[in-house]
């Protein structure tokens, strides 16, 4: 069975108010008034976003053009620990020394 949210009840909501304006949290009526639409502030931006023409910079990290693959692979133990030994970075240095083997011994 799904957790049901409860509504406040009349002296919660009424104490969250009280805290709400002893930490300036909400607007008065006053600030309220003085807010301006973001269709006058910005009315090309919203224009935009109505027609799904804004642009947003994609999340994460660039996509590779060589992505690589996972694998599960059993190397000896002091292999790992030699590349493992040599810092941060250690898989891709691993990666290189296999990648230079496999130059050198290319089938021609």
């Amino acid at each position: 069975m799904a957790n049901k949210l409860a509504a406040p009840t009349a002296q919660e909501d009424q104490e969250a108010t009280q805290h709400g304006l002893e930490d300036g949290a909400l607007m008065d009526d006053s600030s309220l008034q003085k807010m301006q639409s973001l269709s006058d502030v910005l009315p090309e931006l919203l224009q935009a976003q109505q027609q799904g023409e804004l642009k947003t910079r994609p999340v994460g990290r660039p996509k590779a053009q060589n992505p690589k693959q996972a694998v599960t692979v059993r190397y000896d133990a002091e292999i790992i620990e030699y590349f493992k030994s040599t810092g941060k970075g250690w898989q891709t240095r691993m990666n290189d020394a296999l990648n230079e083997w496999m130059k050198e011994h290319a089938h021609s």
